[in-house]
């Protein structure tokens, strides 16, 4: 009940535009720009530190899908709607937390390839997922945005051999690279299995 509560108390200084305060890995920013700059250093700096494996663990193609922005948006936007009727979808779009959500999925793809666990990896965007599903020489790596007001999106892998899992990833460290890297190590490991 209590990250419920909070989780509602912070989407709606968001939606009311109050949010004038930022923080990222434990640093605050003070403005929306200074808080944006700050975020895409770190997203470079985080992907572009990724020591890549000198071979492909997996002879596999990955196929990636993530949402596209607007489907973020029209998922956070129902959420929004249950926690406060005033809510709209300028609110959303003005916040640099929401608006962003489409690029971090992108990233996660973009550090699975750097990594080099497999051969390929190609990105797709969608507005509505169906179930997929992997073959011979494909794995899946899927995201599915949550419905819940306090829920968290979930990242899956699909082999052919095990079926979909959960990619599980550790956030008790909030640092990129400890996130990244536990994300990393959860996808290698699915796809070895």
């Amino acid at each position: 009940m209590k990250k419920t509560a909070s989780f509602v108390f912070i989407l709606t200084l968001l939606l009311s535009g109050c949010a004038k305060v930022y923080f990222l890995e434990g640093v605050k920013y003070d403005t929306r720009e200074s808080f944006i700059t700050a975020r895409n250093e770190m997203d470079i700096s985080c992907t572009e530190s990724i020591s890549p494996l000198p071979t492909p663990l997996v002879k596999r193609k990955l196929i990636a899908m993530i949402p596209t922005q607007e489907a973020v948006y029209k998922s956070r936007y129902l959420i929004a709607k249950a926690v406060s009727p005033n809510a709209t979808m300028d609110s959303l779009r003005a916040s640099p937390l929401i608006s962003a959500i489409n690029n971090d999925y992108r990233l996660i793809a973009e550090r699975i390839k750097r990594k080099n666990i497999y051969f390929s990896v190609e990105l797709i965007e969608y507005e509505t997922l169906s179930s997929p599903q992997a073959s011979t020489d494909s794995d899946i790596f899927y995201i599915v945005l949550t419905e819940a007001i306090a829920g968290k999106d979930m990242l899956y892998l699909t082999t052919q051999k095990n079926g979909k899992q959960i990619v599980n990833y550790d956030t008790s460290i909030p640092k990129c690279e400890s996130i990244r890297d536990s994300y990393l190590s959860s996808i290698q490991t699915i796809a070895l299995q």
